[in-house]
């Protein structure tokens, strides 16, 4: 009885699996459809002009970021 229940699940995942899978195909092009033509140029354009107002703050966050990824490739290998 256990092993008809496992493959009614498996049944019921592989539906809901294929369902999800065709709704994705439908859903993402529409959303992509409805983001602005500028969407992306427009915010790297903001984050180059917010790197022109403050250069300095820009070259500290750098090291501090790419310091605290260190700190974490070294503790995930130690």
């Amino acid at each position: 009885m256990a092993s008809m229940d496992f493959g009614h699940i498996l049944q019921w995942l592989g539906i809901f699996s294929v369902v999800t899978f065709i709704g994705s195909l439908l859903i993402v092009p529409w959303l992509i459809l409805q983001m602005e033509p500028q969407y992306f140029i427009r915010h790297r354009m903001e984050v180059v002009q917010r790197h022109r107002h403050h250069p300095v703050l820009t070259v500290v966050l750098f090291v501090v970021r790419n310091a605290f990824g260190l700190l974490l490739l070294a503790a995930g290998l130690a």
